[in-house]
C-alpha cells in the first residue's frame, strides 16, 4: 500500500500532519483519493474499522495499531515460512527466489527485516543437493553478495536444463525417436551435437559396433556393452566406463585412451608405460592437452595429458592439478576444482566415484 500511494503521489497525506490552515481544496481532494486507495486494499472485514475516519492519516492509523497487536503471531508465521521453505519439484528456479522473497517482504513490513547475510545463509541452506556446487562456491568467497548468489543459482538452473535437453534429445536420435512430424529417425548426421558427456561430436555415418544403430561410436554408445555385467558398478547400466573424467586421487598423471580427445599431439620418442590396477603395464603412445569449458563457460586447457590405447577409463589426476596450484574440494554428491580462490570446474558423484562435469572440444584428426 505504501508502494501504491507513493506511486499515486500521495503518500505525503499518512506521512505528514498537515496544519488544518494550510489545507487547500486540491491537499483535501487528494486525501479523498489516498483514503479510498487505503481502503479499496484492505479486505471487507476491517472496514468497520476505519468507518469513521475523516482521512487518510485517520485510516492509517487506525489500521497501523490494529495489525501491531497481530505483529507477533505474523512474525512467528512468516519466520517458521522462511526457515521451512523449500524448492518444489517441477518448479524454475526463478519462481522458488520469488517464493523465497515473499516472508522476507513480509517481515520487513513488520520492520523485523533481514540482513543481506542472514537471508543468503538461509536461501544456501534450503537448496537441493544439485546445489552444493554452488553453495560451495559462495562458502568459501566472502564477497559474494545476495544479488550475486542469486544469479549464480539462476545460471546454474539453465545450465542443468539444457544439459538436461542435450541429454534427452540426444538418446531419442540415437535410438531413433520420432521427429515433429511423427517419423521414426535414423538418428541424423548429428552436426554440431554433444554427447551424453557433455562432448562436441561430427556426425558419424557408420554404425555403432555395439548396438549396430548408425549416428554414434561404440565408447560413445548408450547401451550397455555385452559382457560388461562382471564390471564395477561405479557407473550406471547403459553408461561407457571410457565416457567420462574419473577424478582420481591415486593416478600420477592424466590419461585418456581417446586419441580424438588431444590437442597439440605429439608421439613418444621413447618407449613410457604405466601400470593399472590389476598389474598389467599399457605403453603410453604420444602426450597432448585437452580443451574443456567449466564453470562460467571458463576456457580450461588440460595439459600433459597421456594417450594410452587399450586404458578402460578418462583419468583426472588429482596430484598433476595439484602441481599447478589448483585444488579440489570433494563433497558428499560433488565436488569443486578451485583455481586459488576461483571455481573452475565441477563434478559429480555417480556410484562411488567423482566425474568431471564439463564440456570438451573434439581434436579432429587424420592418420596417414
Amino acid at each position: 500500500m505504501r508502494m501504491t500511494l507513493a506511486r499515486k503521489g500521495l503518500l505525503a497525506h499518512v506521512q505528514v500532519v498537515k496544519d488544518p490552515t494550510a489545507m487547500t481544496e486540491v491537499w483535501l481532494l487528494n486525501d479523498m483519493k489516498a483514503f479510498g486507495l487505503i481502503a479499496q486494499g484492505v479486505s471487507v472485514e476491517h472496514h468497520t474499522k476505519i468507518r469513521s475516519a475523516t482521512s487518510a492519516m485517520q485510516v492509517w492509523n487506525t489500521l497501523l495499531e490494529f495489525y501491531k497487536r497481530t505483529t507477533m503471531h505474523n512474525r512467528v508465521t512468516m519466520t517458521r515460512q522462511l526457515h521451512e521453505f523449500k524448492i518444489e519439484d517441477g518448479s524454475t528456479m526463478a519462481r522458488h527466489l520469488e517464493k523465497f522473497d515473499e516472508p522476507i517482504v513480509g517481515l520487513q513490513t513488520l520492520v523485523e527485516p533481514l540482513d543481506d547475510s542472514r537471508q543468503l545463509v538461509i536461501l544456501l541452506s534450503r537448496l537441493p543437493a544439485e546445489y552444493e556446487l554452488i553453495v560451495s562456491i559462495v562458502e568459501n568467497n566472502k564477497d559474494v553478495t545476495l544479488i550475486e548468489a542469486k544469479e549464480k543459482l539462476l545460471k546454474e538452473y539453465e545450465r542443468q536444463e539444457k544439459k538436461e535437453s542435450s541429454q534427452r534429445a540426444l538418446k531419442a536420435t540415437a535410438f531413433g525417436g520420432k521427429d515433429k512430424n511423427g517419423k521414426f529417425g535414423k538418428g541424423g548426421k548429428g552436426y554440431g551435437r554433444k554427447s551424453n558427456n557433455g562432448r562436441r561430436l561430427v556426425g558419424s555415418k557408420g554404425k555403432c559396433f555395439n548396438c549396430g544403430q548408425a549416428g554414434h561410436m561404440k565408447r560413445d554408445c548408450p547401451v550397455k556393452v555385452n559382457g560388461d555385467s562382471n564390471d564395477d558398478s561405479v557407473f550406471a547400466i547403459g553408461e561407457d566406463r571410457s565416457a567420462e573424467w574419473l577424478i582420481d586421487s591415486g593416478a600420477t598423471a592424466h590419461m585418456t585412451p581417446h586419441r580424438d580427445d588431444l590437442f597439440e599431439y605429439s608421439a613418444m620418442s621413447k618407449d613410457m608405460y604405466v601400470t593399472i590396477a590389476d598389474g598389467k603395464k599399457i605403453r603410453v603412445a604420444g602426450t597432448g592437452s585437452v580443451r574443456l569449458t567449466g564453470i562460467d563457460a571458463k576456457s580450461i586447457r588440460m595439459v600433459e595429458v597421456l594417450y594410452i590405447p587399450g586404458l578402460d577409463r578418462r583419468l583426472l589426476s588429482v596430484g598433476k592439478l595439484a602441481e599447478r596450484g589448483m585444488s579440489v574440494e570433494f563433497q558428499r554428491n560433488s565436488c569443486v576444482i578451485w583455481d586459488k580462490s576461483k571455481a573452475v570446474a565441477s563434478g559429480k558423484k555417480i556410484g562411488k566415484a567423482y566425474v568431471l562435469d564439463c564440456q570438451q572440444d573434439v581434436a579432429y584428426y587424420t592418420e596417414y
